[in-house]
This record gives structure tokens, sequence and C-alpha cells, in this order.
């Protein structure tokens, strides 16, 4: 086989192979996966204080079908203008993974520290 027509069939197969998942560290299943990170306000990843002054970091994500809202949307202590959050919660164990974000754009906001990534 012709080197071109091998890196076509590469090209193809990495194309056609599933997105590893990132998992909940606690029970392991499947939150999200790495082709739907995103950037908001210019960057992927963010450190903010809520107003007990816990430091989070996170990654924002377009989707993570394996989190389930919480609570009722609300805009108070946003960290994003315009957006309102709930909690987002491990659909399989409940574990708190981050938040649910919605607005003008939705995404979702997850808690890196508490995610196993696709190669750990």
């Amino acid at each position: 086989m012709s080197e071109a027509l091998s890196l076509e069939a590469e090209s193809a197969e990495s194309q056609a192979a599933p997105e590893k998942p990132w998992r909940c560290r606690k029970c392991l299943a499947a939150i999200t996966t790495g082709d739907q990170r995103i950037e908001v306000d210019g960057r992927h990843v963010h450190l903010r204080l809520n107003p007990n002054a816990f430091a989070f970091l996170f990654g924002c994500f377009k989707g993570a079908p394996g989190v389930t809202p919480e609570g009722t949307p609300t805009s108070d202590a946003t960290w994003f203008a315009g957006h309102q959050w709930q909690h987002a919660r491990c659909t399989n164990c409940g574990t708190h993974l981050g938040w649910v974000f919605s607005g003008a754009s939705g995404f979702v906001a997850l808690v890196l520290e508490r995610l196993a990534p696709p190669d750990a």
C-alpha cells in the first residue's frame, strides 16, 4: 500500500473511532468527550471562587450527556454575564461535577479534579 493510501486509511480509522469519554472520578460513568470542549470568554479552563470563597478549576464543554441539572436556574453569583446556572450532578451516582449554564449559549462547566480524563 502506498504511503498516501496508508495515511488516508489511518485518517478514516481515527475519524470513525469514538472519542474516549471523560468519566466521573467517583463511579467512572461516562460524562462527556474531548470533542465537546469549548472556549467560553476566550478560554476552556477557568478558575473561579464561589461566594463562600471555595475555588473551582473547571473546563467548559458544549455538552455532557452524563450529567443531570439540579435546581432552579439562577443568575445569583453567576460567573458568566447573561447566563443562569444549575448544579450538574453525575447522572449515575449524584456527585456534584459542576454547573449547567443557560443563556445566549448553553454549556456545561465541569470541575476537572472530579473527572477522570480519557487517558487515565
